[in-house]
């Protein structure tokens, strides 16, 4: 059994003071622990620096000092590990939960809206936010700490951004714009000059900020800026066009239902006038369910701003849900009430009611933009009152 003398003692505890560990009773630990695994594995003889070398090297990743940094935490930071296996595991589960819900939707099935909301919820809430504290705790830098909130912050709602897309929420234009002019022109121009003063750090922050702003860019050309401004002076016009052909026809019809009513022997053509009516208002009630269904703000709901409504897209899934849906929002008693009022075979082959209630469905409201939806409704509108 190899015997350390005082000089080979003196020898470790003089190296580990110099790789940074100030506090005495790790030092101690740390000199007794060595010097234990010293005597009992280096053969007489054996060359006694390079086995320490060796030996030291395995207590840390790049330095000494990590242990001293990871006592301090355990000592003032008391939820330390468990906050890192919560972070660890709302990480796993955030991933796997929006993967999942990246594939259902791709596929068409059910439960990936309840996937996604949970991947991305979990991501912005816990993940990112926990990371941030234990980081915090770990960077004495008042910069580094400063570069660590806004960079976790625009994480969060980048990637709540992204849900809010996914889900048709209304805010994800702003919320993504945003966090993406908050990364681009405050978080990379700190992380890039508190970098690349550090020559060990220089190569690598310039290679990540390049990578920062041009995926800043790419985000940023997905943003539908006219959109957010409202401008879109064609669309808007055909959106007003079909409205106002709509409103224009039915002031004719309700005229002709006026100068019916006063003939007695017109009884029967007045009742299916009114029927065509009737109709004509539950389609547009049908644009106000829509509305309400999906959460359009009012101000979206004018034909002006319809061409804003191309990123929902209804009905995208096949599944039981979507048949009650239709139902609760009445296009099935719509569908039968249209074919009472339009009789002749030019009306029936205009409005595809030679199609069965489903393929109905499908032509006109399933998997169309919300625009295209409402569209459709001014279509039927305008050929239940010719």
């Amino acid at each position: 059994m190899f015997q350390l003398n005082d000089k080979q003692v003196d020898f470790i505890f003089d190296d580990i003071r110099a790789r940074g560990i100030k506090n005495e009773d790790l030092q101690y630990n740390l000199v007794d622990h060595v010097c234990c695994i010293i005597e009992q594995n280096l053969k007489e003889g054996g060359d006694f620096e390079n086995f320490y070398q060796q030996t030291i090297s395995k207590f840390y990743k790049k330095n000494l000092i990590e242990i001293e940094e990871e006592t301090h935490l355990l000592i003032n930071f008391k939820y330390y590990y468990t906050m890192k296996k919560i972070m660890n595991i709302s990480g796993l589960l955030s991933a796997l939960f929006a993967l999942t819900g990246i594939i259902f939707k791709f596929l068409w099935w059910p439960g990936a809206g309840i996937l996604l909301v949970l991947g991305f919820s979990i991501f912005s809430l816990f993940f990112l936010p926990i990371a941030f504290t234990i980081k915090q705790k770990q960077n004495k830098s008042k910069a580094n700490q400063f570069q660590n909130l806004i960079g976790t912050f625009c994480g969060s709602v980048l990637s709540l951004s992204i849900l809010f897309k996914i889900m048709h929420w209304p805010g994800a234009n702003i919320m993504g714009l945003s966090s993406i002019l908050l990364l681009l022109f405050v978080f990379t121009p700190i992380f890039y000059l508190s970098g690349v003063k550090n020559e060990e750090t220089k190569q690598n922050t310039i290679i990540t900020s390049v990578i920062l702003i041009l995926a800043c860019t790419l985000l940023l050309a997905l943003i539908n800026v006219k959109a957010m401004r409202g401008i879109e002076p064609s669309k808007q016009q055909i959106n007003i066009h079909l409205v106002s052909i709509v409103s224009a026809n039915e002031l004719s019809l309700k005229g002709q239902i006026s100068l019916s009513e006063k003939d007695s022997a017109s009884f029967q053509k007045v009742s299916s006038l009114k029927a065509k009516l009737q109709v004509v208002e539950e389609l547009e009630k049908l644009k106000t369910s829509f509305f309400s269904k999906y959460e359009v703000e009012s101000e979206l709901r004018v034909p002006e701003r319809w061409h804003e409504l191309t990123n929902i897209t209804i009905f995208e899934t096949e599944d039981s849900n979507q048949t009650n849906d239709l139902t609760k929002l009445g296009v099935d008693a719509l569908y039968n009430k249209i074919i009472k009022v339009n009789q002749s075979p030019t009306e029936v082959t205009n409005l595809s009611l030679n199609l069965s209630l489903l393929e109905w469905y499908n032509q006109y409201f399933n998997r169309v933009t919300l625009e295209q939806a409402l569209q459709n409704i001014c279509y039927l509108q305008s050929v239940v009152l010719l």
